[in-house]
């Protein structure tokens, strides 16, 4: 299963929100870009939804609405989580 895009926001509303639109990923990738602008942030969510989707340890994922699409073997597979104060309110 290979991860094809990644739309990810959180703080909706809010002064403080970050948000990631329509990030697609190939085979292999590089993101590269300026410093503080979230490289190792996108890291750390990607990181974050495998252990959840692979149920690997016990790692917390990020608060935040993620909406990810899979492909598996040609069939497409779409993934989205809601995250508040460290609940699942959606998945």
């Amino acid at each position: 299963m290979q991860l094809k895009s990644l739309t990810y926001s959180e703080f909706d509303d809010q002064p403080l929100r970050w948000a990631i639109h329509g990030l697609c990923f190939g085979s292999i990738n590089l993101i590269v870009s300026r410093n503080a602008v979230g490289k190792s942030r996108i890291a750390s969510l990607i990181e974050g939804i495998a252990h959840k989707v692979f149920n690997i340890g016990n790692m917390m994922i990020s608060e935040g609405l993620y909406n990810l699409v899979f492909d598996d073997n040609g069939q497409e597979i779409i993934y989205q989580i809601d995250v508040d104060k460290g609940r699942v309110k959606k998945e």
